[in-house]
């Protein structure tokens, strides 16, 4: 079985809690679209190294596209693992499969991963940084956890670079589309939506991924970082499924690495 380093997903329109209050546009969208871009890239470099826990359900179903209604998901594992974002990088540790103990390492999982995806939307200059050519427009206003959201669609062509399969050396160049959901107001994020656009030799056929934000704290100051993300990925008729919720942010502190035995035995 492979091991998929993409972090994902081609989305399935959402329709829980996203009303539309007005088809009336904004009186200055590009106002608001320079509030969302500060934002977006006011992190970089300035979040401290901290470490959170990552509940994760991994699920596979049969089809032809994932975005597909009657898609029946069943569930393959269960993980909680511990991220630690230190000096700009990521590193997980794997605590539990199914709730239990294991000795299993992150690295040794099979199948779908999230390596990366913290670090990829955290501080998302693929998108909104001074070297990329997006294009943006204002498409609706929207109701996202109650809040009033001003969406946008983004196009980003061929330029991001990903190795989508851990065991494999072939980098891939890609471009991503979806929405943003944002407060006009503010500019803060509330949901980020992101279809990969893929060269044809790309090993999956769909590939996209989905970021709610909240208020986070650590060490006493807010920050807004991802609390859930949704990914999806299409190999041939296989479709799979990763649902991450990110708890218990905290500041990073170096601890003793336990090791439980055999990373090969379960």
């Amino acid at each position: 079985m492979r091991t998929i380093c993409a972090f994902l997903v081609a989305l399935a329109p959402l329709c829980a809690d996203t009303v539309a209050p007005s088809d009336t546009p904004p009186a200055n969208p590009a106002g608001i679209l320079a509030l969302i871009k500060g934002s977006a890239l006011r992190y970089e470099g300035e979040v401290p190294d901290f470490t959170c826990t990552e509940m994760i359900t991994r699920s596979e179903a049969s089809g032809k596209t994932i975005a597909g209604a009657d898609v029946r998901w069943k569930v393959h594992d269960r993980l909680e693992e511990v991220l630690s974002f230190v000096e700009g990088q990521e590193n997980h540790t794997l605590i539990t499969v199914n709730g239990r103990p294991t000795r299993y390492t992150h690295d040794s999982l099979e199948g779908m991963r999230s390596d990366g995806l913290l670090q990829f939307v955290m501080v998302p200059n693929w998108i909104f940084g001074p070297q990329a050519k997006t294009r943006f427009n204002w498409i609706r206003w929207d109701t996202l956890n109650g809040r009033r959201m001003a969406v946008f669609t983004f196009d980003v062509p061929p330029s991001v670079e990903t190795r989508p399969l851990v065991n494999e050396p072939k980098v891939f160049l890609v471009g991503y589309h979806g929405l943003v959901f944002a407060d006009p107001e503010t500019g803060e994020m509330g949901r980020l939506e992101a279809t990969m656009d893929a060269p044809k030799d790309f090993p999956f056929q769909e590939d996209s991924f989905e970021i709610d934000y909240g208020t986070v704290h650590i060490s006493n100051e807010e920050f807004l970082l991802p609390v859930k993300a949704t990914g999806q990925l299409r190999d041939g008729k296989l479709l799979t499924k990763n649902e991450i919720e990110f708890t218990e942010y905290r500041k990073y502190e170096a601890a003793v690495t336990v090791t439980f035995g055999d990373p090969s035995q379960p």
